[in-house]
């Protein structure tokens, strides 16, 4: 069961981590158009979608990352009891959370 549990907390952090790649891709696109100097009002309304689109990505990863993340920490807690001692998590921005063993 617990292995279960870290493979589901595995999977919302690969998860959160492509919706920040994504974010992260749709922001780089927008700095390239800002970038090409074009004052065409159809540039400057897709520079607006596509910092939309990066916002709307950033917010599915803190959804992710929040709520769905810590239920199955509880779960690998109350399975195990307490926290097997082989496994340390580092929490903080999920692009960053490691599991050390």
């Amino acid at each position: 069961m617990i292995a279960q549990a870290q493979a589901e907390y595995e999977a919302i952090v690969d998860e959160v981590r492509g919706h920040c790649q994504k974010a992260r891709e749709l922001r780089q696109q927008a700095d390239e158009l800002r970038c090409s100097g074009s004052t065409n009002p159809q540039v400057a309304t897709e520079i607006s979608k596509l910092l939309e689109q990066a916002e709307y990505y950033n917010h599915l990863a803190d959804q992710k990352d929040g709520h769905p993340r810590l239920e199955i920490l509880r779960r690998i807690d109350s399975i195990s009891g307490k926290r097997d001692s082989s496994t340390i998590f580092i929490f903080g921005n999920i692009g960053n959370s490691v599991a050390l063993r």
